[in-house]
Formats: C-alpha cells, structure tokens, sequence
C-alpha cells in the first residue's frame, strides 16, 4: 500500500526532529549546507569637512606686472621705499632725521617733504601704523625730459588699517579708510645713482 499523506507528512516530521538531535550532540548531516559568520559592514564614517579659512580683509596690496621693464619696476621700488621712509619719520618727526629724505626724495619733492615734517613738529603731530598699501598701479613708459630720466607712476592707494594719527599725544579719530589716486614723478638722479620720487601730485579721492 501507498502511504498516505498523513503518514508522508509524519515521516517528514520524525525526519526533521533526528536532524535536530543531531545537531543538537555537535553531529551534521553530510549534506547540510555550512554554517556561515555574519558579516557586518560598518557604516561609513565621512571625513569631518575642513573649516574653510577666513577670507582675509583689508587693502592688499596690488601685484607687480611681469611685463614691466627694469626702470619701471625700480621706480615701483622707488615708491615703496618713499612711503617706508615717510612711515618712519612721522612715527616722531620732532625725532626724524631730516636727510632720510635725501635717500628717497629729489627736489622739489624732497624741499615739500622737510618743510611739511617741520609743520608736524609745530603741530606735535605723530602717527602710528605702517605706510600706505598700493591696491592698484599704472606705470609709464621711460621717457628723457630736460635730460632726466623718468618714470610716471599712478597709484590708487589706501591707509594701512592700523593707521593711528595723534596731536600732541591725544588721538584723532579715524574715520573710514580713504583710497585716494597720486600719480608720481620718479626721475633718475645721477649724483645718487638711484632712482628718487621728485614730485607728488594728488590726482582724485576715492578709486
């Protein structure tokens, strides 16, 4: 006789319950598929984004041209080096000596400067903070006047931020940071063998 379903589904149980035991007394089948570990896979931890830098602020000063000739660049240098002498001789003109002038100025610039450190003194006028910053700069051409040489150099310029000017000790306010435009003469003097700022001209406010 065939068995029945009831007794197919039996068999099936009594199957499945020795396959327990066996496993149950460290025994496996043959045939049983291995038993495999779980593998768990860690979460991505994403790099902390870097703190951006802080844009920095305040007037920078502009870049030299590369395509700027040798006498250009050395009547830039002439400037720069004016404002680094004006920094230093009205950080206490009564104290300044009056020839640093010579070594950055010709005349008639350098008459305009001695005069002008002279009101200061009278004035008790001092001031803290370093030469002015150049944001922009246009040079000309090197061309021969009255047998000079010289360069024409316009600069839109601004007051370094820690400018601090006093009178007679007590602060005056600063209100703002101007940009102003000069345009500057810097002609070649012979006797010096340098180059030297021989006049000033302010050109506009604001640039």
């Amino acid at each position: 006789m065939r068995p029945t379903a009831v007794g197919r589904v039996l068999s099936v149980g009594l199957l499945a319950a020795g396959l327990s035991a066996l496993a149950g007394c460290g025994g496996q089948p043959d045939h049983a598929p291995p038993t495999t570990a779980a593998v768990v896979t860690p979460k991505s931890t994403a790099a902390p984004s870097p703190t951006p830098s802080p844009t920095p602020t305040g007037p920078h000063r502009a870049p030299d041209d590369p395509t700027w000739t040798p006498e250009q660049l050395a009547a830039v240098r002439a400037v720069d080096a004016y404002y680094e002498v004006f920094a230093q001789v009205y950080a206490d003109p009564a104290a300044a000596n009056l020839g640093d002038w010579n070594t950055v100025t010709t005349d008639p610039q350098r008459a305009k400067e001695v005069q002008r450190t002279l009101d200061s003194m009278a004035l008790g006028y001092t001031q803290s903070g370093g030469p002015v910053i150049a944001v922009g700069r246009t040079v000309g051409a090197l061309r021969i006047l009255d047998g000079h040489s010289e360069v024409t150099l316009t600069q839109c310029q601004a007051d370094d931020p820690e400018l601090q000017p006093y009178e007679h000790g007590t602060p005056i306010p600063v209100v703002g940071l101007p940009r102003n435009v000069y345009e500057y003469t810097v002609q070649w003097v012979e006797a010096a063998q340098g180059w030297r700022v021989s006049d000033v001209v302010k050109v506009s406010d604001g640039c």
